[in-house]
């Protein structure tokens, strides 16, 4: 075989199909590692847009799931302060209620509880007399305000005209949640 002259290289031309033969092994090297990497990548782009979301998902997730622990801590909250009374209990609390107000009790009778599928109701039914309608209104704001859980289920007022006094009954009724 002859020589190849390439200006002051002379070179053998088995040497120049090796030496291109290895050039295009290099390159064809480099294209796969090239195309693997880029597969690598968008499989991967791919995997960290689909992380991120389900992160999304999962961080709304946990603040839904907060509120709900929240909301169930406030509900035990309120169901304890509801059942811890009982009708000698309500009886005492409407009895100071009233003295408060200026107002007097005739009576107060406990009625038949009503028994709901979460709660039963107490009602209790009052005779009361009053000087005048503004010491019912602080009495019914009493009620009303009281931390325990009251509800004026009937009213009714009269006054008598020839004492002038008012008198008022009512259904007053009070919950306690069913565990």
């Amino acid at each position: 075989m002859k020589l190849i002259s390439l200006g002051s290289f002379n070179i053998h031309p088995v040497d120049l199909i090796n030496n291109i033969r290895e050039k295009f092994v290099n390159i064809a090297v480099f294209m796969i590692c090239l195309i693997v990497s880029f597969n690598i990548y968008k499989n991967q782009s791919e995997m960290a847009k689909f992380l991120k979301a389900n992160k999304e998902t999962e961080t709304i997730r946990s603040e839904v799931l907060n509120k709900l622990a929240i909301s169930e801590k406030k509900i035990n909250f309120y169901k304890n302060l509801f059942n811890k009374r009982d009708s000698s209990v309500t009886i005492n609390t409407i009895n100071t209620i009233v003295k408060e107000s200026g107002i007097s009790i005739i009576s107060i009778k406990p009625g038949t509880e009503n028994i709901y599928s979460a709660y039963i109701r107490y009602p209790f039914t009052l005779a009361v007399n009053a000087e005048n309608y503004h010491a019912i209104g602080k009495f019914i704001s009493k009620i009303e305000s009281h931390p325990d859980t009251y509800f004026i289920d009937k009213l009714s007022i009269e006054r008598n005209e020839e004492t002038g006094r008012i008198s008022f009954d009512m259904v007053l009724s009070t919950v306690i949640f069913k565990n």
